[in-house]
């Protein structure tokens, strides 16, 4: 049960990194960019360990 929810915990501080970089004023393009792309990849991650967690958490269910 621990390593489920470790791992949504983790989901949601990567979710809530998504939300600050996507919120934030970008002095330059260059910098607009990169938030959009390290929100992109933040977002990516908060999806796949939500998704490990939920599969890890069902396997542990049944057992």
């Amino acid at each position: 049960m621990t390593a489920p929810l470790l791992m949504v915990l983790v989901a949601l501080l990567c979710a809530t990194g998504t939300i600050v970089l996507v919120r934030r004023r970008a002095p330059t393009e260059a910098a607009v960019y990169r938030h959009r792309i390290a929100a992109t990849m933040l977002a990516a991650a908060a999806i796949i360990l939500t998704a490990y967690a939920w599969t890890l958490h069902s396997w542990d269910a049944a057992s």
